[in-house]
């Protein structure tokens, strides 16, 4: 997803604005990593506390489904590009 991102960016903006983009959607993506580590982190510690060993399951299932929510974002930007053989 971040490769596909990056293409998309830099591919849509002036070459001047590149290198800006460029450190934004690094920026994004580190911040969303961090973020969401924690998130996850504070929602298996919550469920650990709550029900026991089960609060990883569901730390790793909301994971999972949040992860699979980027597939039709990534299946947008794939579209989207033209094919490099031209077809």
């Amino acid at each position: 997803m971040h490769t596909l991102v990056n293409i998309h960016v830099l591919e849509t903006t002036p070459p001047s604005r590149r290198r800006a983009a460029f450190g934004a959607t690094l920026f994004a993506f580190d911040s969303g990593i961090g973020l969401g580590s924690l998130a996850i982190g504070g929602l298996i510690g919550w469920g650990c506390g709550r029900v026991g060993l089960a609060g990883y399951r569901w730390g790793w299932a909301v994971a999972a489904a949040l992860a699979l929510a980027a597939v039709p974002l990534s299946s947008r930007l794939v579209r989207s590009r033209p094919s490099p053989m031209g077809t």
